[in-house]
């Protein structure tokens, strides 16, 4: 009878609070409408973002105060360690929400304007700026004015295109920060590398929440779990990550065995450095993990993009009728296909 209550809660809290919550979460979202000038602009963290910062700090602050209520109340023992770690949850959600709000960079003609997460100012102008280098692994773009980093943005934050198109037209080039020789090794370790980061980001909120838990509610012996988590979560992030980037080292000794080449050997011929690449010949990216790498005269046909439980991912079929699941994030996928297209019509 317990447990049916129970199951039954447990739908209840799912349909009247969870999916009401994403729904709205999804609904802002869609609301949020970029503008198309490229003149005056803002490129900030979406709203919805923020938005789920904030809920998820007061959520946590609620939940886990009903937890030591509960507890004190069946067992008579008023554990404070539960209030604390709630505590803790919500200054990492208000800490990230804060940092969130207060990163944007405003393009107003010329000038750009740009508040860092720590709330300090800077001001420049667009032919101030000396490069831009796109990460897309750890999805941020930094820019440079007079070799000095002047700004870092994530590559979701809302109004990107608009800056994107608009270092383009003001003729700054945007190169990858990997600038070394392009190897299998190196596409591997810039798939892996985010693995590492997410893993040592992950720790530091467990190890941070534990060691307030641990602290406040008077149980010293907790602390022994901080390094027990770094050992853990840390590799198993990385090995993660590694297995994703598999399927790309698979597409690529698939094709080495059937036209008989060596991609070490073919990227040294054409220069090619950095983790991505687009010629007449090869298509080269890593985005969410995964690598995507194919030559031209292996794909017969690139299908269209479709969004599974899995993620975004499309069909490449070789010329032996091979086909291939190719996953990685939306615009990867976008551009593999504008570029089939472009050398098939290119062909004709």
């Amino acid at each position: 009878m317990e447990g049916m209550v129970e199951s039954f809660v447990r739908a209840a809290v799912f349909v009247l609070v969870v999916c009401p919550v994403i729904a709205w979460i999804c609904v802002s979202a869609k609301k949020e409408k970029a503008t198309r000038s490229l003149k005056a602009f803002v490129v900030d963290v979406p709203v919805s973002m923020r938005r789920v910062l904030a809920i998820a700090a007061v959520v946590f602050e609620v939940v886990m105060l009903g937890v030591f209520v509960a507890a004190g109340v069946q067992t008579g023992a008023w554990q404070a360690g539960y209030m604390w770690m709630g505590h803790a949850l919500a200054f990492v959600c208000l800490a990230l929400w804060a940092m969130a709000s207060l990163q944007r960079l405003q393009v107003d003609g010329d000038v750009l304007r740009y508040r860092s997460v720590f709330g300090r100012t800077r001001e420049a102008a667009f032919s101030d700026l000396s490069r831009v280098e796109v990460d897309g692994q750890l999805s941020l773009m930094r820019l440079y004015v007079r070799d000095k980093r002047f700004a870092v943005l994530s590559l979701d934050c809302r109004c990107m295109k608009n800056l994107r198109a608009r270092l383009e037209r003001e003729g700054v080039a945007m190169q990858d920060r990997v600038a070394a020789p392009m190897t299998k090794r190196r596409l591997v370790r810039a798939a892996v590398f985010p693995g590492i980061v997410i893993g040592a980001a992950i720790s530091a909120v467990m190890s941070f929440v534990t060691a307030v838990a641990a602290i406040g509610g008077g149980m010293q012996g907790m602390l022994l779990l901080v390094p027990g988590i770094w050992v853990i979560v840390v590799p198993a992030c990385t090995a993660a990550f590694a297995a994703l980037a598999l399927r790309g080292l698979r597409a690529i000794a698939l094709q080495q065995k059937a036209l008989r080449f060596s991609f070490d050997d073919e990227m040294a011929a054409c220069g090619a450095r950095g983790t991505s690449l687009q010629n007449d010949r090869w298509f080269v990216g890593v985005s969410n993990a995964q690598i995507v790498a194919f030559r031209r005269d292996y794909v017969r046909a690139v299908g269209k993009r479709t969004h599974s439980s899995s993620g975004d991912e499309c069909t490449v079929t070789a010329f032996d009728g091979t086909k291939l699941t190719v996953r990685a994030a939306a615009p990867t996928l976008d551009e593999l296909r504008a570029w089939f297209a472009r050398e098939a019509s290119d062909r004709r």
